[in-house]
């Protein structure tokens, strides 16, 4: 994630609003992936690659897991941190503050959890390579992210506003994963969940308005209004969407 955008004033924005996870696919997700690695040895050793405010990795702590979380975002993981000393559950979660490509562990994860995160990256089959390589023998990768295309004005006004790569074309996206020496095990377009994750936040953000300009100044509300704006013009042109992929370690 980006440490530009994911700042002090985005996290209060979020916690005021009730924002729980940075992407649309939330903890909805987690339990078929707890049944498709439950033959996994307990506790399962998680991996959660972008971890933002940490609501994934209190929901796997939750399930008696051990959670290996980092992110370069340190707004993000103090509010991360805060979040699962509250619940107790500090001591099965650690947290670095770091990106992919810099990144060590000797241990192996039973599940790797990458959503909304290799869109900040300008080589995604040398990241997410690097992301399989801490994955077990047959444990599993969630992967989720942007696709599009660049040569849209729509495009290019997301990519600017967020401070991330430009997205990838579905196809080309499933090229990339095709070319893993690892199996595909589901390749999903989740576009509309994501234009209805955005349309609900839109109606917090104005519910909410006024209090937020007065936590956080007016330049910051404006700022995420831009950022939001982008996604809805690029959503009604076609131009962008969102995938979501389960990859299994050969």
């Amino acid at each position: 994630m980006n440490d530009r955008v994911y700042d002090e004033a985005h996290v209060v924005i979020n916690r005021m609003i009730g924002r729980q996870y940075n992407n649309p696919l939330g903890e909805d997700v987690f339990p078929l992936l707890l049944r498709l690695v439950q033959d996994s040895p307990q506790p399962l050793h998680i991996l959660d690659v972008g971890c933002g405010r940490g609501m994934t990795a209190l929901w796997w702590a939750n399930k008696n897991a051990r959670i290996v979380a980092f992110d370069p975002s340190a707004a993000m993981l103090t509010e991360a941190a805060r979040l699962l000393d509250d619940a107790g559950l500090s001591d099965v979660v650690s947290f670095e503050c770091t990106d992919i490509r810099k990144f060590r562990s000797r241990q192996q994860f039973d599940l790797i959890i990458v959503h909304d995160v290799l869109c900040y990256s300008d080589n995604r089959a040398q990241d997410l390579n690097l992301i399989m390589s801490h994955c077990r023998p047959r444990g599993l990768v969630s992967l989720s992210d942007y696709f599009g295309d660049i040569k849209a004005a729509s495009v290019r006004q997301i990519v600017e506003a967020w401070d991330i790569q430009a997205p990838l074309h579905f196809e080309d996206y499933q090229r990339l994963l095709k070319n893993l020496d690892d199996d595909i095990l589901l390749l999903d377009e989740t576009t509309r969940r994501y234009r209805d994750h955005w349309t609900a936040i839109r109606k917090r953000i104005e519910g909410q308005r006024p209090l937020m300009i007065e936590h956080v100044g007016s330049s910051a509300v404006e700022k995420l209004d831009r950022q939001i704006t982008s996604i809805e013009k690029a959503l009604t042109d076609g131009h962008f969407g969102h995938l979501w992929s389960i990859l299994e370690k050969k």
